[in-house]
């Protein structure tokens, strides 16, 4: 009996509980979220003329690797006045007669200091003396630190060690500072 006498209780308590349930509709909280304030994607053209320097790392077993460095600055669109530097190895195999790219790496500044970051391992792709870079956004520092895409750069030898880069791309997650907050 007294077990029947729980089942009852514990049914009229739970009928209670849901009909005083407040229906209150839960707000969304509004937080600072950078992913809601990321904009649409933005173009990334551009010419900038590089300065080339290649410096000797190591030889071994028939390797030859070189480190390499461009930079140099020009105006890209919707960035501004903006400083390219492209930083990877060049591997030379003396055996094999083969040329290859490894470790390649991007940064884009603007005229705020805010760095664009990517890489690009060994998506460098050459015909005669001519190269093709495809880089991968992957964020950076100030209005770029969420930002994502892929730009692809033609480098065209300019003169005595310097190039001639022609970018192409787009960039989406760019937000701007709000200098009040």
């Amino acid at each position: 009996m007294k077990t029947i006498k729980n089942i009852v209780l514990l049914g009229v308590v739970s009928t209670v509980a849901l009909l005083s349930c407040n229906d209150d509709k839960i707000e969304p909280v509004d937080i600072e979220d950078p992913v809601l304030q990321r904009q649409s994607s933005t173009p990334v053209i551009g010419t900038v003329n590089l300065t080339y320097q290649e410096v000797f790392e190591t030889s071994y077993e028939g390797l030859v690797k070189f480190i390499v460095h461009l930079e140099g600055e020009g105006d890209l669109t919707d960035l501004g006045h903006s400083i390219l530097e492209l930083n990877h190895r060049r591997n030379i195999n003396v055996i094999k007669c083969g040329e290859y790219f490894s470790g390649g790496t991007l940064t884009i500044s603007d005229d705020s200091e805010d760095k664009l970051k990517g890489d690009y391992g060994t998506e460098i792709f050459k015909t005669g003396d001519r190269y093709s870079i495809n880089t991968t956004i992957k964020g950076g520092t100030g209005k770029y630190k969420y930002a994502y895409g892929n730009i692809r750069i033609f480098l065209n030898p300019d003169a005595d060690d310097t190039y001639r880069a022609v970018i192409k791309g787009k960039i989406y997650g760019i937000h701007v500072h709000d200098p009040s907050k």
